[in-house]
């Protein structure tokens, strides 16, 4: 498989689930900056989802084994609890929030 330049870049910066949690926590404590994108905003409106909710899980959640999944420009992850997965990534410090999925019961 060729990668791009930017793609052979982005790989090295792949996180596994336990750096996943690790950076999850230090973004969250330290900076305690989280942005939602538009798409985000309407699922979350969509779903009848709260900002604290998904600051909850994004604090509390499991981070699957295999999270990621390249866009073409970063890794996105997912994390997850019995009611919610979040998909998010990260940009230097800040928690982008990608998209809330309510499970259904």
């Amino acid at each position: 498989m060729n990668l791009t330049k930017d793609q052979a870049s982005a790989t090295l910066d792949r996180l596994k689930a336990t750096e996943v949690k690790g950076k999850l926590s230090k973004c969250l404590n330290e900076t305690g900056s989280i942005r939602f994108t538009n798409h985000a905003l309407e699922r979350m409106k969509e779903r009848k989802i709260e900002s604290l909710d998904v600051t909850n899980v994004l604090r509390a959640g499991k981070v699957p084994r295999d999270p990621e999944e390249f866009d073409g420009r970063n890794w996105r992850y997912s994390i997850a609890t019995p009611k919610f997965k979040i998909v998010f990534c990260f940009h230097e410090s800040t928690v982008i929030v990608i998209t809330a999925i309510r499970k259904d019961p």
